[in-house]
């Protein structure tokens, strides 16, 4: 029988080896310990306690596992969302629009553009359901935008967005190739209706702008002087006509004074009138204003 003194030795020594079999390999932690059957340096002791030195040896040369992500999927590829250019120089108008978008309970991946050019560039670069685009723009008229959108990519959706009456541009617009016109003060629910019927490819018509299209195509009569005016033209008309002058009107219409006074001459001239209390009359007896 061996003395205490050997039996406590041999019992100290053991300790230690099974000490020195549950200190983990630095290169394995966590979950990969785990799995690997060391002991974790959190605390968990798996079952490798038992298993010789040369085992633990094989286990740290396994090579660390790198993630990897999937790339992040397109508009065009996530299926059943609707794909949404807004385009308006005002900002607090774009969010508007996005958030009664957001509210409509649709999916839609929504972009912004602020002019002309940041809207063909967008157009150019995504593929869209739809593309809501104001008259009035900076740089530009959004009917000649329209006309680009039309020419270069003749299939996307353009539906007119307006503080402007029906009356004034609607008929312009969907001869210029959009599909609805739509106007800023109409509800929530009219802008998500309009949005989701030009998606699929129909027109969008109110009671009103039916009207009159059908009253356009019904009437068997000469052309009318105002139809001949190009849309810068007709714009500039309108706005005096309600009273606007040279200066309000090239604010609004993000031109030069000067480069108004000239459509204003090309508009007398066209119609063959002298001033613009003629051309006021004028709009008013042909219910432009």
């Amino acid at each position: 029988m061996a003395p205490r003194s050997v039996a406590r030795g041999a019992s100290r020594s053991g300790d230690r080896a099974a000490e020195g079999m549950l200190r983990p390999h630095p290169n394995i932690v966590g979950a990969q310990a785990s799995r690997c059957g060391v002991a974790s340096p959190f605390g968990r002791h798996c079952s490798a306690l038992a298993r010789p030195h040369h085992s633990r040896r094989r286990l740290s040369r396994i090579p660390s596992r790198k993630a990897t992500f999937a790339p992040a999927k397109t508009c065009s590829e996530i299926p059943n969302t609707m794909n949404i250019l807004i385009v308006d120089d005002h900002a607090i108008v774009r969010q508007g629009l996005r958030q009664i978008l957001a509210e409509s309970g649709e999916p839609m991946l929504i972009k912004e553009a602020d002019c002309g050019s940041e809207a063909m560039r967008h157009v150019r670069e995504g593929e869209w359901n739809a593309v809501v685009l104001d008259i009035s723009l900076p740089d530009r008229s959004g009917i000649d935008v329209l006309k680009q959108i039309k020419k270069e990519y003749p299939k996307i959706p353009v539906l007119m967005l307006s503080m402007h009456e029906e009356s004034l541009y609607a008929l312009r617009s969907l001869k210029a190739g959009a599909s609805g016109y739509i106007t800023k003060q109409s509800a929530p629910a009219e802008l998500t209706a309009a949005i989701r019927q030009v998606a699929r490819g129909r027109k969008y018509l109110t009671a009103a702008l039916a009207e009159a299209m059908a009253d356009s195509l019904g009437v068997n009569h000469e052309q009318p002087p105002h139809a001949t005016l190009s849309d810068r033209e007709y714009q500039t008309l309108c706005l005096i006509a309600s009273g606007k002058g040279l200066t309000d009107a090239a604010e609004e219409m993000r031109l030069s004074v000067k480069t108004v006074s000239v459509y204003r001459a090309r508009v007398l001239e066209k119609m063959k009138l002298k001033n613009n209390a003629e051309l006021t009359r004028y709009a008013i007896k042909n219910g432009l204003v």
